[in-house]
């Protein structure tokens, strides 16, 4: 009688089935492996990058430092320095600040026997416009002065004085004052008992000493004349003054 073993087959052993899952896991822990293995690599890259960072500000820092405490010591030393010289001592003349001009009326430097006065601490006759302070041509300041005003409805301004024939000469500066609008002209008067001593056409930014022989006179007439079309025009007679004899005019 045959074997009836004809188309049966004998059955697996057990260990050969497992040999794909075990090859599986051997496979898995090869890339795991590798996995911590580029972690660890790029940990202690990181690490070292740190490191370097911090070492690098460190030096900084410190540099810095030396840096400040140097300057320090420098500006101290400029200070030091600066302290042990000698303050500059600038003349009157030579000051630094910047003054504007201011003229010297010799009213306070009268010759011998000789006495002055201000017009403008005298008392007018006819009314006038002001007096004080004007500025002419230029920012020279007469701290004694008549101004008139003039503009295109009044043509003309003046002032008179009583001079009772004790004066001798008359003193000043006239010319349009500096707050007067560019561009225009006037024209000085001056007349003496009513006779014209002094004519002149002067314009903006431009100025004219006038010395004048004023004995015997009784009446002094100060008078300007304009022919623009500003609204207002100031005509200074700059620390107009006045000069005699000390016995003839007195005290009065």
């Amino acid at each position: 009688m045959e074997s009836s073993s004809v188309g049966e087959e004998e059955d697996a052993p057990w260990w050969s089935t497992t040999a794909p899952i075990t090859a599986s896991l051997r496979e898995a822990a090869g890339r795991h492996r590798l996995a911590f293995e580029a972690t660890a690599v790029s940990v202690t890259v990181i690490t070292a990058l740190l490191f370097m960072a911090l070492s690098l500000g460190f030096q900084s820092n410190g540099t810095q430092q030396t840096k400040a405490i140097g300057t320090q010591h420098d500006l101290d030393q400029t200070q030091h320095d600066l302290a042990q010289r000698p303050a500059m001592q600038y003349p009157a003349s030579q000051s630094p600040a910047t003054q504007s001009p201011v003229s010297q009326s010799p009213a306070s430097q009268s010759p011998a026997g000789k006495i002055t006065r201000y017009l403008a601490d005298m008392n007018p006759v006819e009314s006038y416009d002001s007096n004080g302070i004007a500025v002419i041509n230029g920012g020279a300041s007469y701290m004694h002065s008549i101004t008139l005003n003039n503009n295109f409805f009044t043509r003309d301004s003046s002032v008179q004085y009583d001079l009772g024939r004790k004066w001798q000469q008359f003193d000043a500066t006239v010319g349009l004052t500096d707050d007067s609008p560019v561009g225009q002209q006037i024209q000085f008067q001056i007349f003496a008992d009513g006779n014209k001593v002094f004519d002149r056409l002067i314009d903006f930014g431009s100025s004219v000493s006038v010395r004048l022989s004023v004995s015997g006179v009784l009446r002094l007439k100060l008078e300007t004349l304009y022919s623009g079309q500003a609204m207002i025009v100031h005509a200074g007679f700059g620390d107009a003054m006045l000069t005699g004899d000390a016995a003839t005019v007195g005290a009065d």
